[in-house]
């Protein structure tokens, strides 16, 4: 897009020189000021856009890619001595150099950014010359090129950098599996060939401890992507161990929902196999599994079984996945467990979820707004994130229409406390779901809980500073809701 954009400069401004200029000559020099003044400044345009396009080598970064030949053999100091770099990219590779961080509080204010081949080729050395001690931080500058000639440089120059990083930990006694996964990642991402052979080989490693690692290879592999149907097919056809076969589940999953993938490649003997072990599962740890594992069917026919087996689950989420999937193969009993679970808080939220998604009735009791509340809240807790499972106890203690600043209107708001393993406290239902813990609490007033949370608000927004007091958003509640009762 921005190279677009730029072109259109560049062609405007010289079609406009063009013709003024060709008005002028066709009347013998004969005009206006005015028609002077326009064919001056369409000039001047059109040279400043020329001039900064050789000047920051933009042309020939469209015209020529890298050639495949070697990296400089200068260093970085030399080669950024004898070229022109971004300062604020040459200050931060040389502070990383001596032994800095980029996170160092002297380069808050500096502009790291890649915007040339000559900045990508100076990350290129600092690869090669400092990688055992800089990989991490170089990783994330080569892992989001900038721009498409940012991208040539790094696929030419930096990619077999990390060819040969992977065979030299591949081989070591001891092997950092993140490391080489971040390796892999890197490489699917610039879709490289090499990237096949190792995500493949990758998956024969153990990987529980590398879910990131894997989700991330995933995310660059679309199906009928003829560069990775090498690793589909893999996938498909050998059972593949650990967290590496339900993120590839999930991936087959996401695409049938979206209608990417025409049939799922979990429907065969095998495949059915590795479903019903998830399902058995009773590993509170790996009820996800079963969770994933529920959604595959939904895509598949004489699978009546297995779903009724998920609805014995001891997961709500499971027994309400298998509910879902047998509804949407227009099971009756099924949408009324769904329509049933509407009313129970703890299953509520994602119960009418899938009922509007299938088009069908939710119950009137869900429509009750201390229960939609209780059913929001809920689901926000139980996430692995927060407390990782639903709390024992959920109960509204204030909810009341107000003027909300940082949404500038009236909402409907919501205070809930929560208790759980021994702990309680005040969680949030209104223009977002949230609990601040720690911060609302039991013993402090309605307000004094409304007023964190908006200053909460406020500071994720941008609108307000963090440091602000507490009462100062108190007042500005009490100030838009005059007619409101807080104590």
């Amino acid at each position: 897009m921005k190279h677009v954009y730029t072109i259109l400069k560049l062609s405007l401004s010289g079609f406009m020189s063009y013709r003024v200029i060709s008005q002028i000559i066709s009347n013998d020099f004969d005009v206006s000021i005015w028609v002077w003044l326009k064919g001056g400044f369409f000039l001047v345009w059109f040279m400043i856009e020329v001039s900064y396009l050789f000047w920051e080598e933009k042309i020939t970064a469209w015209i020529n890619e890298p050639d495949e030949d070697e990296l400089p053999k200068d260093d970085f100091q030399q080669y950024s001595e004898s070229n022109k770099i971004n300062a604020g990219l040459k200050q931060t590779l040389a502070h990383m150099i001596a032994g800095g961080s980029r996170w160092d509080d002297e380069l808050d204010e500096v502009e790291a950014n890649i915007l040339s081949q000559k900045d990508a080729i100076a990350v290129c050395l600092v690869l090669r010359d400092h990688g055992d001690e800089l990989w991490e931080d170089i990783d994330r500058m080569v892992s989001s090129p900038e721009s498409q000639e940012t991208y040539a440089v790094f696929y030419h120059f930096a990619i077999p950098l990390y060819l040969e990083k992977f065979d030299e930990v591949n081989v070591a006694e001891e092997k950092d599996h993140s490391l080489l996964m971040s390796l892999v990642g890197t490489l699917a991402r610039y879709e490289h060939e090499a990237a096949v052979e190792k995500i493949i080989e990758m998956s024969k490693y153990p990987s529980d401890d590398l879910p990131f690692g894997w989700n991330g290879i995933f995310k660059c592999i679309e199906p009928g992507d003829d560069t990775f149907q090498p690793v589909i097919d893999w996938f498909a056809q050998h059972e593949v161990e650990g967290f590496a076969s339900v993120v590839f589940l999930d991936w087959m999953n996401e695409h049938c929902l979206d209608g990417a993938a025409k049939e799922h490649l979990f429907d065969s003997a095998k495949g059915r196999s590795v479903l019903r072990k998830y399902i058995t599962d009773e590993d509170p740890e790996l009820y996800t599994y079963a969770g994933s594992a529920v959604v595959a069917l939904s895509f598949m026919e004489d699978v009546e079984d297995l779903l009724e087996l998920a609805q014995q689950h001891q997961s709500n989420d499971v027994v309400i996945e298998a509910n879902w999937a047998l509804a949407k193969q227009g099971n009756a009993e099924a949408v009324k467990n769904l329509q049933m679970f509407c009313e129970d808080w703890r299953k509520a939220a994602k119960a009418a979820t899938y009922l509007t998604e299938l088009k069908l009735d939710i119950p009137d009791s869900f429509n009750d707004t201390k229960h939609q509340a209780k059913a929001e809240m809920a689901e926000w807790l139980k996430h692995p994130s927060e407390l990782t499972e639903l709390p024992e106890t959920l109960e509204v203690v204030d909810q009341r229409e107000i003027y909300w600043p940082p949404v500038k209107k009236r909402i409907l708001t919501s205070l809930l406390k929560w208790t759980h393993d021994g702990e309680e406290g005040i969680g949030m239902v209104g223009s977002t779901t949230f609990c601040l813990f720690g911060d609302t609490t039991c013993d402090k007033s309605v307000i004094q809980n409304y007023a964190q949370y908006c200053k909460w608000e406020l500071a994720t927004r941008g609108n307000e500073e963090d440091e602000l007091p507490l009462d100062r958003y108190e007042l500005l509640l009490r100030e838009k809701n005059p007619k409101e009762t807080w104590e």
